[in-house]
This record gives C-alpha cells, sequence and structure tokens, in this order.
C-alpha cells in the first residue's frame, strides 16, 4: 500500500473515531468500519462522504449596497448587493438576509431565505415596524455571516 493511500486511511480512521464509529477487525479494515451499535459503514463511501465535506468551500461576499451614503426608507422594497468575482463552486449553507441594529441581530425576522448567492443582489422589503436609526446593518449569511458597514433608515 503507497504512502498516500496508508495516510488517506488513517485520516479516514481517525475521523471515523471522532464521529462514533470504530474500526473493524483488521481483517475487514479495508472493507468496513463497525459502528458502537453495530452497524457497519461502508469504507468507500465514507471516504467519498469525507471527500465532499473537504471540497466545500467558506465564502464571506462583500456587501456593496447598502454603504454608508444609503437611506432606506420603511415599508419600501430595496436592493442588497454584493461581490460575486469570487463565488467559490459549492457554498454549503443556505442564504438568509437579516437586518441588525446597535449590536442586536433581529434573527427572529429574516428579510429574505433561500436564495442564489452567486447572482450578487436580492430585493427586499424594510419592515414599517422597525424604528428609524443610524445604526443598521446588512446581514448576509451564506457560508459566512458578515455585516454592512451602518448605514441610516427611515
Amino acid at each position: 500500500m503507497n504512502r498516500l493511500l496508508q495516510f488517506a486511511l488513517a485520516l479516514v480512521f481517525a475521523f471515523a473515531c471522532l464521529c462514533g464509529v470504530l474500526a473493524a477487525p483488521m481483517a475487514g479494515a479495508a472493507d468496513a468500519l463497525v459502528r458502537k451499535d453495530g452497524d457497519a459503514v461502508d469504507l468507500p463511501l465514507l471516504v467519498r462522504d469525507a471527500t465532499a465535506i473537504d471540497s466545500r468551500d467558506v465564502w464571506d461576499p462583500t456587501i456593496k449596497v447598502p454603504n454608508h451614503k444609503t437611506v432606506w426608507h420603511r415599508g419600501h422594497t430595496v436592493t442588497v448587493k454584493w461581490e460575486t468575482k469570487d463565488a467559490p463552486k459549492n457554498i454549503s449553507n443556505g442564504s438568509a438576509i437579516y437586518l441588525r441594529k446597535g449590536d442586536k441581530t433581529l434573527v427572529d425576522h429574516p428579510l429574505a431565505k433561500g436564495f442564489d448567492l452567486r447572482k450578487g443582489s436580492k430585493s427586499i422589503k424594510i419592515p414599517k415596524s422597525i424604528k428609524p436609526g443610524k445604526d443598521y446593518r446588512i446581514v448576509l449569511f451564506g457560508d459566512s455571516g458578515n455585516w454592512s458597514v451602518e448605514f441610516t433608515i427611515q
């Protein structure tokens, strides 16, 4: 067995141990792993799944709009825009847009959910019920949550 394959199997074994999977007896170790509950786990499937996890990319897009000059009005539909030139092929998490006022993200009321981050923009409606202020930010969730600069809502 070459060193790269030995290393890969050692990594899979370590990953399996961390996930509650124990190595099978050495005679069958190359074929399957056995979970603590007695169920067998197919080793090639485990390797494939571990590879899929490693191929995901974390992306933290720069929010272009709103910016520090932006003034949005309650009840109006506006567009959030972000940079997409460095978007990865695989984005592992769902997407969402939230408002943040001061040091509190208003997570109970997402402004948008489940859109394609690669498009670079999303129209949202600013709720009429929020208080006017100069300390609002947009929080863009995908692989990594990031905030816009502060802007004003009237």
